[in-house]
């Protein structure tokens, strides 16, 4: 591909592609179905692979032989995307194009791996093992609480906290989809308030760091936690700052995870910060949204140019931390009763609630609404929200959950014959 730098995105996502664009390349992004509609009204057809699975080597592959494109005619190959970042890791090696090195990639997927790595590291974490079935937890003597997971999954979808042998007993005897699969991670249950820290590393050199607090434990998702988060500012909170700063330093050297973005979630308890899951990618969420809005920090631009090996584009000087926040910021997800939605609010309705500044609405009239408590990556929509301090921000967005929620009017879903 001659002329402008070609960069080959596995999935599509859209910012990110303008991100690339606005620093001149030319992207080509392989997508799937699903995804087509949308991606088509961004780019040109022929900027468009379409491949059965975007998480799939082979299917990217062939995806890619199939158009007649040759993906050693990119300069990059890379994926914002937690399921297909191994994939591109990987197609990017046999294009000699490689980033982000598979070994790396495969130890920011695989928690049984990169929990190891860190333990190793000395740093503190969870005891894991892994078993084959869920069925293998019935054998042997209660060594709980636990939270048993699967190896290489993302937002928090088939993960089980179990404090009790009762809790255990049902969930082995209920009928879940996928409960015949594994192999799974069994971790020991980490008390403490959950956090997100957030940033660039480049060269193996931490550019900036970000700390957030979940509203609710992400695995609270399960028994109707509210999903959102606070960013937290670094003037209040140097001592945290400072610990973080130093998990996160010790947790991608030992990951080997030198250049990029990262998503780190640790638990703050009474011993301290205790790591709990590193991804090398941005948080989901609105936390790209919270981080321009509160930092002024352009997580998606970073990771752009951690791709191309262009220079950050933070101002020079840019602490590891900012230090300070510009308003209390943050996002909360949308929840809404279940059933097929006959009315709901509109996204300016929702703009016009107190202290509302973004909104990203998921689910539409007539849509059927999912089960909420299946994984923290399912919402009915998104908003960002600040205030003068944390305390009414995270009244705000609870008051915008229950004033969302109480407004979306259902009716009762319809079931076809034939189970769709």
């Amino acid at each position: 591909m001659a002329g402008k730098t070609a960069v080959l995105c596995i999935g599509w996502h859209v910012k990110t592609v303008a991100a690339f664009e606005r620093l001149g390349c030319r992207v080509v992004s392989a997508v799937t179905a699903k995804d087509l509609g949308r991606a088509s009204a961004h780019s040109a057809a022929a900027d468009l692979v379409l491949v059965t699975d975007a998480n799939n080597l082979e299917a990217v592959l062939a995806g890619l032989t199939r158009a007649g494109v040759d993906p050693a005619g990119f300069d990059a190959v890379c994926s914002i995307h937690e399921l297909s970042l191994v994939t591109a890791a990987a197609l990017a090696r046999l294009t000699g194009r490689q980033v982000l090195p598979v070994e790396t990639a495969i130890a920011l997927r695989d928690k049984f791996v990169q929990k190891r790595l860190i333990r190793a590291a000395g740093l503190p974490v969870a005891d894991c093992r892994v078993v084959g079935r869920l069925g293998d937890l019935a054998e042997g003597a209660w060594t709980g609480p636990l939270v048993v997971k699967p190896l290489a999954d993302a937002g928090s979808r088939d993960t089980f906290a179990l404090r009790t042998p009762q809790e255990l007993a049902a969930l082995l005897a209920a009928d879940r989809p996928g409960a015949g699969s594994g192999p799974w991670l069994v971790e020991g249950f980490v008390e403490g308030a959950e956090l997100h820290l957030d940033g660039v590393v480049r060269g193996g050199e931490l550019l900036f760091l970000s700390v957030s607090r979940y509203l609710d434990n992400v695995i609270s998702v399960r028994s109707g936690g509210v999903i959102g988060s606070v960013a937290l500012d670094p003037a209040d909170r140097p001592e945290l700052y400072g610990r973080a700063r130093e998990l996160v330093v010790r947790a991608l050297d030992a990951l080997g995870h030198r250049d990029g973005v990262f998503h780190l979630e640790a638990f703050d308890g009474r011993a301290g910060l205790v790591f709990s899951e590193c991804a090398g990618r941005i948080g989901g969420g609105m936390i790209p949204d919270v981080n321009a809005h509160a930092f002024g920090v352009d997580l998606v631009e970073e990771f752009a140019r951690a791709v191309l090996q262009l220079p950050s584009g933070l101002p020079a000087g840019t602490p590891t931390a900012p230090a300070t926040r510009r308003p209390a910021c943050g996002f909360v997800q949308l929840a809404a009763p279940a059933g097929r939605i006959d009315r709901m609010p509109t996204e300016q309705q929702v703009l016009d609630r107190p202290g509302c500044t973004a909104v990203r609405l998921a689910l539409t009239e007539g849509a059927e609404v999912p089960d909420f408590t299946a994984g923290s990556h399912l919402m009915a929509g998104k908003a960002l929200l600040t205030a003068d301090d944390d305390t009414a921000l995270e009244q705000r967005m609870h008051e915008l959950a229950d004033w969302f929620r109480d407004a979306v009017i259902t009716s009762p879903a319809v079931t076809s014959p034939l189970g769709g």
